[in-house]
């Protein structure tokens, strides 16, 4: 069981990477400073030398959740960085924050356990699998709100996400999922929780030997699809490529598509993070 992570800096301001990651052990984090809030790479920062000093989380009992545990470190991180920045005597705004997904493999378990805020997602790749990709998380987007408040059910939120997924313009949105795709589309950026405000949310999934776990920021699914994200994992296995490599090369796919006007988020940083059960 081993993890690799790589990041891609906006190439419109290659000096700063608003993302971060890291891997320990069988955890792992993706963070996305949100370009909303000034300093947003500072809170990446924060969270990111947060994660790696942390004490890895107990896998033995059963009833835990060591995702959130990790998550709650982070959070705890960055609201004392905000209020250092407060009073003037830190880095950064007192308004930083940023996306995050923690992931946590149960080698014992077979499982994953994973937590989140924001539009940085969680994929549980298993090749054995009928349907290989799954996405485990949710993005904390204008859909997941009107879901929240009962103003749509699962079922219209699951066909919008899908919409999303795989519309290049708002019109197309609207082609594929009607007017709700059409709006969220337009307000993908607006997060409605994310590492220091809202509530997170956790989930745990299956993921046995072989399975690999993709943390990915927004510049990523931004400009790949569920589909395009498979075929690059399907190559990276054809090519009998190490791990290391994938995050690379996921990080590519997604610039080159971005680069060629191909893809939604032309300018953005693009981060991924694998884990290998």
């Amino acid at each position: 069981m081993n993890g690799a992570g790589h990041s891609e800096a906006d190439r419109a301001r290659p000096h700063r990477n608003e993302d971060g990651w890291a891997v320990d052990g069988p955890a792992a984090v993706c963070l996305d400073g949100l370009g909303g809030h000034r300093d947003g790479h500072v809170a990446s920062q924060v969270a990111t030398h947060a994660f790696r000093t942390a004490t890895n989380p107990d896998l033995g009992d059963p009833s835990g959740r060591p995702a959130v545990e990790r998550f709650d470190v982070l959070r705890a991180a960055l609201l004392q960085a905000r209020d250092k920045a407060r009073r003037g005597i830190g880095p950064g705004n007192p308004s930083m924050t940023c996306a995050a997904v923690v992931a946590v493999l149960n080698p014992v378990a077979g499982s994953v356990d994973v937590c989140w805020a924001g539009d940085c997602r969680a994929y549980r790749f298993d090749p054995a699998a009928p349907v290989r990709l799954v996405q485990l998380t949710y993005d904390h987007d204008l859909v997941y709100d009107q879901w929240l408040h009962g103003r749509i059910d699962d079922a219209r939120a699951g066909r919008v996400r899908w919409a999303l997924d795989r519309a290049q313009t708002s019109s197309e949105a609207f082609h594929l999922g009607g007017p709700l795709a059409k709006k969220a589309f337009k307000k993908r950026n607006v997060m409605h929780a994310e590492l220091a405000i809202g509530e997170p949310s956790w989930t745990s999934a299956p993921a046995g030997p072989g399975s690999l776990i993709l943390l990915a920021t927004d510049g990523i699914h931004d400009n790949l699809t569920p589909d395009e994200l498979t075929a690059v994992i399907d190559e990276h296995h054809a090519r009998n490529a190490g791990l290391k490599q994938l995050p690379r090369a996921v990080c590519e796919a997604a610039l080159q598509l971005a680069l060629a006007g191909q893809g939604r988020a032309h300018h953005d940083d693009m981060t991924c993070v694998v884990l290998r059960a």
